[in-house]
């Protein structure tokens, strides 16, 4: 997909950002052309023809955000209780990219949080989830992220929410 500057976009790691520029850079001897993305106060640089697939992806529309909201009301799919194996999984479902993806990981995330603590890099990691979720919730529903975190906690229920908070 072409992005224009100012496009609004969703970076898989760092979140919504927008694009401010496209620029062509030398990197151990072969030039590419490269998306320069501004998310908060980072500026990120993305090639333009990713043959492995974009960093990038388009916020989704009104309609496709509230359908990917459902996921959280789904049951939650099973997490590895070895520390490091949960948390490999999670971060290799956030380089999935999509909506849909960040949806499942926080529910999934919450639901074993209900009977296991979670480490710090477990909240860590939702908590990054969270911030890519709430982000786009803004742009895409046009509330504000005070009104998004607390509809966002009331799908996930207080007693889970209060243990992500406390982090």
């Amino acid at each position: 997909m072409a992005y224009q500057i100012g496009d609004p976009v969703v970076h898989c790691t760092y979140g919504m950002g927008e694009v401010v520029g496209v620029e062509e850079k030398t990197i151990a001897g072969e030039t590419r052309r490269y998306y320069v993305v501004k998310v908060g106060t980072l500026t990120l640089w993305t090639p333009v023809d990713d043959p492995e697939g974009s960093n990038l992806r388009p916020p989704a529309s009104r309609t496709e955000f509230q359908a990917s909201l459902g996921i959280i009301h789904t049951p939650g799919e099973p997490l590895a209780d070895n520390k490091y194996q949960r948390q490999s999984q999670v971060i290799q479902r956030l380089k999935k990219k999509s909506l849909e993806e960040i949806c499942s990981i926080i529910r999934d995330m919450v639901a074993w949080s209900r009977e296991h603590r979670l480490t710090k890099d477990d909240l860590d990691l939702l908590k990054r989830a969270e911030d890519i979720l709430l982000d786009e919730w803004e742009l895409s529903l046009g509330t504000s992220r005070d009104t998004a975190r607390q509809e966002l906690n009331q799908l996930l229920s207080v007693d889970t929410v209060d243990a992500i908070d406390a982090a």
